[in-house]
């Protein structure tokens, strides 16, 4: 059966490659938009399937995978910043305290219809820093396309004291459940 990621992320499809399985990126036809009557964590779930099943109809026989990652911190929402300014922004929120990371994935079985999902959390702390030290990272241009606007494997992690949970899923694919559910190695 064909295996199908419903994702652009260039960190979702570098474990799918670490785990050694062989499968389709497409873009996902589904537009993110957050809702106010849902909690992250329901947020990211239904992110996560809406995103492989709006691909469905193209794969008649296919896993697809969906997933998406929130965060959330003292009850407010972040997503990924709309430009640079609100880059500054949340991560100035976010540096000195600590927030939960999110990440949902979703299989759906087009040929059965049937559907498995899965949430991961992950808790994160990070260290207090300076406005220069987040401008900086900031021009670098990672974070402008990162739920929180940083990057955990990537220059993020300065700013991070602590991870409690699946360090993979906060990248992006809770790994574990997946290598679970497609029956192969974790990377």
């Amino acid at each position: 059966m064909k295996l199908v990621l419903a994702s652009t992320s260039p960190r979702r499809r570098q474990i799918l490659d670490e785990m050694g399985v062989i499968y389709t990126a497409v873009n996902p036809r589904f537009e993110e938009s957050s809702r106010n009557d849902l909690s992250s964590e329901e947020e990211a779930r239904l992110f996560a399937f809406e995103k492989a099943n709006s691909v469905a109809a193209e794969f008649p026989n296919a896993l697809i995978i969906g997933s998406d990652t929130l965060i959330s911190c003292e009850g407010r929402k972040i997503g990924k910043p709309k430009d640079a300014e609100d880059a500054r922004a949340m991560l100035a929120f976010l540096c000195n305290r600590t927030h939960h990371i999110y990440t949902a994935a979703s299989i759906l079985n087009t040929a059965t219809g049937v559907h498995s999902e899965h949430l991961e959390t992950i808790e994160v702390t990070m260290r207090a820093a300076s406005a220069d030290e987040i401008a900086a990272y900031v021009a670098t241009g990672e974070p402008l396309d990162k739920a929180g606007a940083y990057a955990i494997q990537g220059g993020g992690k300065d700013f991070i004291t602590e991870v409690k949970g699946d360090y993979w899923a906060a990248v992006g694919l809770p790994v574990q459940w997946l290598s679970d559910q497609l029956q192969v190695k974790k990377p």
